[in-house]
This record gives C-alpha cells, structure tokens and sequence, in this order.
C-alpha cells in the first residue's frame, strides 16, 4: 500500500514553474505611435516631413508603416518641393524603397497633380513607379494614361501611351 501511495503523491504533484519564452513575445520589436510627425534635416535645413496618424517601426524587419501619410520635400531655401498623400505607406528604414497604397496624391510646387491607387518609390534610382492608372491635373490640362515613371534627379515624368487628355486655353 505504501508503494501506492508514494505513486499517487508523484502523479498528484505540482508540475515545475516553466522557463520564460527564449523568444520576445509578439510584437516586442515594434514601437507603434498615433499622430507622429518626423522631420529630416540635411545641413541644419528641414528637408523632408512626414506626418502619420499611426505609425510603426518594426526593427527586426527593418520596416516603417504609416497610415494617413502626408509628406513634404523642402528645399535648402525652405520652399515647398512637393507634397505626397497617401493612405498607406511601407519603406525599409534607410529610405531605399517604399510602397505607396490607396488614393496616392502627389502634388508638386506648380500645382500639378498626380493621382493613383499605387506608387513604389525607389531611393538609389529616385525615381517614382506608377504601375497602374494614373491622372494628371494643372491648372489648364488634365490626362490620364495607363502608368508613369516619374524621376526626380531629372524632373520627368513619362506616361506610355495611350494617353487621353485635355488642355484648356487659358
């Protein structure tokens, strides 16, 4: 009977307290924030700003996300390069490519606008993907084409054809 009862109490006992997780528990290397604002300086001068009303920065991914994203290029002088808004973003943290999603507006110093539902910028080229529809307005003209690859070393933009536009006298 004794050796009954010494079974019963092990198979009765506690378990051990398990070992803590080796791993970080999901999401310990994200820092997520609502209403950020960042801004880049380059030769004590704001060059860039960005304003999110939720961001995240994923370090292990090396990755920024934002929502509701509204961003300013400046110039040395202080003056309004362009403007880009966009729904959603997602760019690797050195800048080197971002993707773009919803409504993409972006609008330069003269007012002209570019709108899509896609976008992929591309740091080491500079240049602007637009692989689907996009529309172009100005203050006299607007066009539509099928896509366009914008450059901002060279200010350029090309639309593939068929392009479907119309100017206004002005």
């Amino acid at each position: 009977m004794a050796c009954c009862q010494g079974a019963l109490v092990a198979a009765c006992a506690p378990a051990p307290p398990a070992a803590p997780p080796a791993v970080p528990a999901p999401g310990a290397h994200e820092l997520i924030v609502e209403g950020v604002r960042a801004e880049r300086w380059i030769d004590g001068h704001p060059r860039l700003a960005a304003e999110a009303r939720r961001g995240t920065l994923d370090r292990r991914a090396g990755q920024i996300t934002a929502e509701d994203l509204v961003l300013v290029a400046r110039d040395p002088s202080g003056a309004e390069r362009g403007r880009l808004v966009a729904r959603a973003a997602i760019a690797d943290v050195r800048g080197q490519r971002a993707e773009l999603d919803g409504q993409v507006t972006i609008v330069d110093p003269a007012g002209r606008t570019i709108t899509a539902t896609h976008a992929t910028y591309l740091g080491a080229t500079q240049i602007v993907e637009v692989p689907g529809p996009v529309a172009i307005t100005g203050a006299n003209f607007s066009a539509r084409g099928p896509s366009m690859i914008v450059s901002l070393a060279t200010e350029t933009a090309t639309v593939p054809g068929p392009v479907r536009g119309t100017v206004q006298p002005r």
